[in-house]
């Protein structure tokens, strides 16, 4: 039995780096195969398709092929906390397969350099969204093709993209998973009328531009909630407060805790931004435990954190950790410490539970990417194609940019079932969101620490 950890990738997958070491993710290939490494490149044009019209065409009637090939990887019979064990499964009973004219999606994101392999998650998370709902009667009947193109990090590679596959793939909307350079593609996205739909929301683009359509906050989802919850809950009362300075994101997300927490009756005892080139925190750590800090917030990336827990062991230094941005990997590794000690703030709810929109992300992840774990990375984009689900359902005739945006519009508090805080996109910018998820790590997985979002 595979035991998947879900765990908050925040700030690192949105913002900032993480090993400098790619990580291969599956593509597909025309007939819906998986194929090895997709890795596109925006400059030369070489865009990976994930799937074309023929691409996900299974249907319920599939499912046997689906449990086969779940249980030659071993995660035919997973169990998820809060979810029965089972056998991968296609969609709902009688689903009918997507036909017709594909709507394409552009999908311009970092999939390569320094930040490309803490995102990984997030392209097979596209991969498997694309499957899926193309199984499910697709897009207004219609099956999805993506495009992708990666932009390395370069916000000149990221407009160049986001133009081409506008012009030449004729791309209605983008799920861009870009937290360093999507701004630099909003001009061609209003000047065109098209839509990005977005969960890494890491650039103030996502909250400034009436074609963006986030589906998470950047700081007050992820920093202030889980203060709040954190003095309302917790007896620490002195915070130490770590974060990367290399990157907006993990700086505002440290003022957004500082301050809420200052708000409540904490104190802070160390506010310092660190660099990603730095090689120990050993420093940081006798600073933080010689101003007598009992809390830690860290808004650092996966290796960051590492060498952050890395360097309290030495100092056997163990006060309650809150993660904004360690990811699944880093936390694990460091459970010796952060075992029934570490909470976590996410914009979403976790994946894994008992209510049909958990169990439908069991059910897609066991059928087409059975070793993936389903953290915030992943949700970024499987909850962003659930929402063109819910905007385009019962839609007819022709779906540009211009019919997604008026649909999208017209969505009015949704929360896609429970996974997100109650939202709508009126016409013009979309803040910030104000509510977050709250996480405790228990050893093996992070479960809820709250019923619902905190706000």
């Amino acid at each position: 039995m595979r035991i998947r950890v879900v765990v908050i990738v925040l700030a690192a997958l949105m913002t900032i780096a993480a090993c400098g070491t790619r990580v291969p993710h599956p593509g597909l290939d025309a007939s819906g195969r998986q194929t090895d490494n997709v890795n596109a490149d925006a400059t030369t044009g070489d865009d990976a398709t994930v799937g074309d019209a023929a691409a996900g065409t299974d249907t319920a009637g599939g499912a046997a092929a689906g449990a086969a090939a779940g249980s030659s990887s071993g995660g035919a019979t997973a169990t998820r906390p809060g979810g029965a064990a089972s056998g991968a499964t296609g969609g709902a009973a009688g689903a009918t397969a997507a036909s017709g004219d594909p709507i394409i999606i552009g999908a311009v994101g970092t999939r390569s350099g320094i930040v490309g392999s803490a995102l990984a998650k997030s392209f097979r998370g596209l991969n498997v969204w694309q499957r899926w709902v193309n199984a499910n009667g697709g897009l207004a009947g219609r099956p999805v093709r993506i495009v992708q193109a990666d932009d390395g990090g370069d916000p000149g590679k990221h407009a160049a993209a986001v133009r081409r596959l506008i012009l030449e793939e004729r791309a209605v909307a983008f799920i861009n998973v870009a937290p360093l350079t999507f701004s630099a593609g909003v001009p061609f996205l209003e000047q065109h009328n098209i839509p990005a739909i977005g969960g890494d929301s890491a650039e103030n683009g996502w909250f400034t531009s009436p074609n963006a359509f986030p589906i998470s906050g950047q700081t007050y989802a992820r920093a202030i909630p889980i203060a709040r919850w954190a003095i309302a809950n917790l007896p620490q009362r002195k915070a130490a407060i770590y974060y990367v300075n290399e990157a907006e994101a993990p700086r505002r997300l440290g003022e957004s805790f500082r301050d809420a927490w200052q708000e409540r009756g904490g104190q802070v005892v160390a506010f310092t931004g660190v660099s990603l080139a730095a090689p120990d925190f050993t420093g940081e750590v006798i600073n933080a435990r010689n101003a007598g800090a009992d809390i830690i917030y860290l808004a650092l990336e996966h290796a960051a954190c590492n060498r952050f827990w890395d360097a309290a062991r030495r100092q056997r230094f163990n006060p309650m950790w809150l993660s904004a941005a360690c990811s699944v990997e880093s936390i694990r590794a460091a459970k010796d410490l952060t075992t029934n000690n570490t909470f976590t703030g996410v914009s979403y709810r976790l994946a894994y539970g008992p209510s049909p929109a958990q169990q439908e992300i069991k059910r897609a992840v066991d059928r087409y990417d059975p070793s993936l774990e389903e953290d915030s990375a992943f949700l970024f984009t499987w909850l962003s194609g659930k929402l063109l689900e819910v905007a385009l359902k019962g839609k007819t005739g022709k779906i540009g940019g211009p019919q997604i945006i008026e649909a999208l519009h017209a969505v009015k508090n949704e929360t896609l079932g429970g996974m997100i805080p109650t939202q709508s996109w009126p016409p013009g910018p979309h803040p910030e969101g104000r509510c977050g998820f709250v996480g405790k790590f228990t050893g093996e997985i992070v479960e809820p620490a709250v019923s619902d979002f905190v706000c």
